[in-house]
């Protein structure tokens, strides 16, 4: 399974695009976020749409690992990520779910570490942050 598609548009911000596929070899979901194109739209509908849509191509693949790469124009918005585990365990996460997020650029890590660190001491610890994806593919595939 191989999808790419386009947060449906918002005329008064810009878009975002979300590119998957299946690594039935290595039994991941491969996802990115974005392109180097993209201006990332910080709300919470654009973090529920790309949380839904990580969701759903799970559930169609029934695989649960996660390589989810983000490229920089993507950012977390720190300050929402207080009620972080709430919110994914309410758009279907589950703690069968094991996400390694790799972001490279210092600029934008700092919100992935952050939730993170969230979700940790949430007792939902379902995402891991790293800076290249080697690391990230050792720790969902060891």
């Amino acid at each position: 399974m191989i999808g790419t598609q386009r947060l449906p548009q918002d005329p008064t911000r810009p878009a975002i695009s979300c590119q998957w596929s299946h690594d039935r070899e290595r039994g991941l979901i491969q996802m990115s976020i974005g392109s180097p194109d993209d201006r990332y739209p910080n709300s919470s509908k654009a973090h529920r749409w790309i949380t839904q849509k990580l969701v759903s191509v799970c559930d169609q693949s029934d695989c649960y690992r996660i390589l989810l790469q983000a490229y920089p124009a993507y950012r977390m918005d720190l300050l929402s990520n207080q009620n972080a585990a709430a919110r994914l365990r309410q758009l279907g996460v589950t703690s069968r779910f094991r996400i390694a997020w790799v972001d490279p650029n210092p600029d934008t890590a700092d919100g992935s570490r952050f939730l993170e660190s969230v979700l940790v001491l949430s007792g939902f610890p379902v995402l891991h942050h790293f800076d290249e994806p080697e690391p990230a593919l050792q720790w969902l595939c060891g």
